[in-house]
């Protein structure tokens, strides 16, 4: 039976992409076949979108039913046999692990993985909430996931202070608090079990923190990644025919949905997705990046406090 001995938990947007394929190089660690398996999500369970409507509407359900579909697609595992699948047990390694920069969000995720895994080894990468928000934004534009054009915009139509379904649309600023998640997790695990990274050090010396994560797992720390290929940067897409067709809700687009099977939509999407010719987005505007530091101001006091780091540069 091949199970994890390590799980990175996220933040979103905050270089896990880049962590899977250079962990995947250390000849003593085996990653899971995919980046991203989600399975402590549902591990047998799915949310229960008629508590969902009764506490916050209607429209908000189908909304909450649509994304879960897309971020729960079928090929997740949805259980243990089908998790344990995604590592090769006949492989001789030190550890396993997989990446999944949702599970910190999930309020359900942390006892689940302690059901399963007591003696499991997790490390949170966390950036800079202000700087992570419009990253997110970038990326589910050019993935897709938001038609509005205007960060102003998509950050006054999320609904930010609902916190209870970690798929909903537009989590822009709900992903960018960490204390709350942080301490549900430490509910379950033990503080030797629980390694907590920031995104700055993975940025200024990314040998030096790969290390300590190699460390911290037991393998070699010695040994060098090639960190030559960046993964899921942020870019995008010019606004093509074809790019704007992902994005939006256009005839042509419920047209083929009705007539396309499932089977072939993903990958129509993605080579469309792939295939986009890609640009160097706008900055953030100084206004909107003082509004967010507002809203996350208190929350970053209390991590500063929690991890006994000074981190008033995400205050300026």
């Amino acid at each position: 039976m091949a199970l994890p001995t390590f799980i990175i938990i996220g933040a979103v947007k905050s270089g896990t992409t880049s962590l899977y394929y250079y962990l995947s190089q250390h000849p003593e660690i085996q990653m899971s076949q995919m980046n991203w398996p989600r399975f402590f999500h549902v591990d047998g369970e799915e949310p229960d979108f008629n508590a969902l409507a009764a506490k916050y509407g209607s429209r908000l359900k189908r909304e909450s039913e649509e994304r879960f579909k897309i971020m729960i697609p079928r090929w997740i595992p949805r259980n243990l046999k089908d998790y344990e699948a995604l590592w090769d047990d006949e492989v001789e390694v030190k550890v396993r692990g997989e990446i999944s920069p949702t599970y910190l969000y999930d309020a359900a995720i942390p006892w689940r993985i302690h059901k399963r895994l007591s003696n499991i080894k997790i490390i949170v990468v966390l950036r800079n909430p202000v700087v992570r928000a419009y990253s997110h934004y970038i990326m589910d534009v050019r993935n897709g996931f938001e038609e509005i054009n205007d960060f102003t915009d998509a950050l006054r139509n999320e609904p930010y202070e609902i916190d209870d379904f970690w798929w909903g649309k537009r989590h822009y600023i709900r992903h960018g608090f960490y204390i709350k998640p942080l301490k549900r997790f430490l509910k379950e695990f033990d503080n030797e079990q629980f390694k907590i990274f920031l995104y700055d050090d993975y940025k200024n010396s990314p040998n030096e923190m790969l290390q300590k994560i190699f460390h911290y797992l037991g393998v070699d720390p010695s040994f060098r990644v090639n960190m030559s290929m960046r993964y899921n940067v942020g870019l995008i897409p010019v606004n093509s025919f074809f790019s704007l067709l992902v994005r939006l809700r256009h005839p042509i687009k419920r047209f083929l949905l009705s007539v396309v099977p499932d089977r072939l939509l993903l990958p129509i999407r993605q080579r469309i997705i792939l295939n986009q010719k890609l640009i160097e987005p706008e900055s953030m505007t100084q206004e909107v990046r003082q509004k967010l530091m507002e809203i996350f101001r208190e929350d970053i006091l209390s991590l500063q406090d929690f991890l006994k780091r000074d981190l008033s540069s995400w205050l300026q």
